[in-house]
Order: structure tokens, then sequence, then C-alpha cells
């Protein structure tokens, strides 16, 4: 079953340039290597960006 959800363009837009970013951030090698800074940053983006979208 495909289910939907209405969201406005704007929000399509501001996540499409996050992603965008995260995708730049993640391919500096000295990002990814301490993996408790990772975890915290995959913290905030579900805080940040999914749960807003997920409590629709």
């Amino acid at each position: 079953m495909v289910k939907k959800i209405e969201i406005s363009l704007d929000e399509v837009k501001r996540l499409f340039e996050f992603l965008e970013n995260v995708h730049d951030w993640m391919h500096q090698p000295l990002h990814y290597q301490n993996s408790e800074f990772i975890e915290k940053f995959v913290r905030v983006v579900e805080k940040l960006i999914l749960c807003p979208f997920l409590l629709r």
C-alpha cells in the first residue's frame, strides 16, 4: 500500500538543501572518523528533520 503525505514545496526544498549539505560534510575525511560525533549528529537529525515528517 502506498501512503502519501502533503508537504509544502518549501519543506521539500529545505530538506533537499539539508541533505546536500550533509552529503558534502560527510565527504570531509575528518568529520566521520569520530563515532561519538556522528552518533550525536544522527540524533540531532532525527529530532530536527525526521520527527516532524513522521508525526504528520
